[in-house]
């Protein structure tokens, strides 16, 4: 598994894992300040059909740049046959589970009508989804002790992108 992000307007900062952060602001709306970045993307490469890839670095990079203090981070996957969750990374083995149990369920081969022959790939993408929410307090990720958030590939090897936007709460 390879991140790599593209530069984006006004460049970007390195995250220390090789990767560059893409800021884009939206033409309008969702301006507080200007010292405030809106709008983030990341592109991720997949080295495997089906994958569970740690992300938090790329959500902290976001948090770092969005001069977030109080508010959440959403993290959105703009693709059809990927997905994100949040579950534990403590134990290596849970990832593996997760993919193994998806594919006993959801076979790749099993008789679909999509003509591309990636169903499996869009059902189990559905059942992860495609977006999490992440509290943020005191410009700190608000999760669980032994949770992570992963990016799930079910139709790589890919380059595929992870969009994430910070919320800022009315106290900030």
């Amino acid at each position: 598994m390879r991140l790599a992000v593209a530069a984006g307007r006004g460049g970007g900062q390195n995250d220390g894992y090789g990767t560059q952060s893409k800021e884009t602001r939206p033409e309008r709306g969702f301006f507080f300040d200007n010292r405030s970045k809106m709008f983030f993307e990341f592109d991720i490469r997949t080295d495997k059909q089906c994958e569970l890839i740690k992300v938090d670095h790329l959500l902290e990079d976001a948090l770092r740049q969005s001069n977030l203090e109080h508010g959440a981070l959403i993290a959105f996957i703009p693709h059809t046959t990927a997905g994100i969750t949040i579950n534990e990374n403590a134990d290596p083995a849970v990832k593996q589970d997760i993919l193994a149990s998806l594919e006993k369920k959801i076979p790749f081969q099993d008789g679909y009508h999509h003509a591309e022959g990636n169903s499996a790939a869009h059902i189990k993408a559905s059942l992860m989804g495609s977006s999490v929410t992440v509290p943020v307090a005191n410009s700190r990720l608000k999760m669980g002790t032994w949770q992570s958030v992963f990016f799930a590939e079910f139709d790589g090897p890919r380059h595929r992108q992870l969009w994430i936007m910070p919320i800022f709460s009315k106290a900030q």
